[in-house]
């Protein structure tokens, strides 16, 4: 085990240098933004003086140099727009983006997974077709519709919610709803068809010749053995909540880190932008690293020797 976690961690620091190189190199290709930075007016001197502070009449490459020595020493920039260190910019709304996250991914898990273990037992049944038809509806619709429509029903007309903000439960109930209507919807598929097939397994059968109670047979024995597959969609899930972070805090005015990326892209704040995606890059390796320790202790037989 400890010879796999050394080896994960090593991987983790290569994905991680990868990513802060495409998003320096992406980034860059968006323009100067030294122009955003100084007065309206301003004479050639006063934008080269403002260009040779901030290092960008430095060519590309030395920039880079430059950028990844710093990133190594936990440096990651000054952000163009706030005068302040980009990292600890992003780390301060990391919490409001992690908590919306955990609201979309409790959302999802409570929705999917009796959805899904309902409509394998009841395979075919009236239930099942519905139950199937809302979690492609789920899937189907944009996530920036379904957050204005959240917004329209229940912020404005019913008022039970807050329409922005992050003050309080109620402000994350429609933005949680909205983040997790997407993955709730995959979720459900995939637990449904999991559960199918472990159904039809001989050992399943076997246990239910022996006189098991049904009860006994599906949460010991079948929800168990399908587990292991749901685990790996819902790690992958919720990368893609913060990823879907980027629209859904948009829309509802939350102060989290995925909008402060947003503002800094119309800004062309390339620190902020940089710092936002390796910070987001180290979560999702992290969140990865997790899901395959589950795997021991859901199955004894898989090993990381």
């Amino acid at each position: 085990m400890a010879t796999y976690l050394a080896a994960r961690l090593g991987h983790g620091v290569l994905v991680t240098l990868a990513v802060l190189s495409v998003a320096f190199v992406l980034l860059h290709l968006a323009g100067d933004p030294t122009y955003l930075l100084v007065p309206v007016g301003a004479s050639p001197e006063e934008i080269q003086n403002i260009r040779h502070q901030l290092g960008l009449d430095q060519p590309l490459w030395k920039q880079y140099v430059n950028y990844m020595k710093r990133a190594l020493r936990g440096d990651l920039g000054t952000s163009l727009r706030y005068n302040q260190p980009v990292l600890g910019l992003v780390l301060e709304r990391f919490p409001a983006t992690m908590k919306l996250t955990a609201v979309a991914l409790a959302v999802m898990l409570i929705v999917a997974v009796p959805l899904g273990v309902v409509s394998a037992v009841k395979r075919n049944s009236a239930f099942d077709q519905i139950a199937t038809g809302l979690a492609l509806l789920g899937q189907s619709m944009p996530t920036f519709w379904f957050g204005i429509v959240l917004i329209l029903v229940f912020g404005v007309s019913l008022r039970w919610f807050p329409t922005s903000g992050s003050e309080g439960w109620r402000a994350l109930v429609l933005p949680g709803v909205t983040l997790g209507g997407y993955t709730a919807g995959l979720t459900t598929r995939m637990v449904r068809s999991c559960l199918i097939e472990v159904l039809g397994q001989d050992y399943i059968r076997t246990a239910r010749a022996k006189g098991l109670a049904e009860r006994m047979v599906l949460y010991k024995h079948a929800l168990r053995n399908a587990a292991l597959p749901v685990v790996t969609i819902v790690g992958y899930q919720l990368s893609t909540l913060i990823g879907g972070a980027l629209v859904t805090e948009q829309i509802f005015g939350y102060p989290g880190m995925a909008r402060l990326a947003v503002q800094a892209i119309n800004n062309r704040d390339f620190p902020v932008v940089q710092a936002f995606v390796v910070v987001a890059a180290v979560t999702v390796l992290v969140i990865n690293l997790v899901v395959d320790l589950m795997y021991v202790l859901l199955d004894p037989r898989i090993t990381y020797e």
